[in-house]
């Protein structure tokens, strides 16, 4: 499961606030609050709400795109999953800056986002 960086985006410290789930009524997913620096390949979307690996890709998405490292994204995003991402119930809610930073901290990573307001 690899993450790629855009090119044109260099700000992984840029502000930004909680990530937000969703599910649409169709049962697509949305998420916002992510850059588009690094972006896991998700071939069905972004899942959440438990264990897999669907959800391992959008735990990667999220780690990357707040520690600004994919390498280090990658060796945690799974247990972030199971921690995080899994039990967030399936028609989604919102991870707030403040989890997400208090989660990467602890696990070795730096993260690069404000504090939320």
């Amino acid at each position: 499961m690899a993450a790629s960086a855009r090119p044109g985006d260099t700000a992984p410290d840029r502000a930004r606030g909680d990530v937000i789930l969703r599910r649409r009524p169709d049962f697509s997913a949305s998420v916002k609050g992510l850059g588009r620096r690094v972006t896991p390949h998700l071939p069905g979307g972004p899942e959440w709400g438990y264990k897999g690996s669907v959800p391992t890709g959008l735990a990667l998405w999220i780690l990357a795109d707040r520690s600004g490292d994919p390498d280090w994204a990658e060796r945690h995003c799974r247990r972030f999953m199971r921690e995080v991402l899994a039990r967030i119930p399936p028609w989604g809610g919102r991870i707030p800056a403040d989890r997400i930073r208090s989660w990467i901290a602890p696990h070795g990573g730096h993260p690069h986002m404000p504090r939320s307001r």
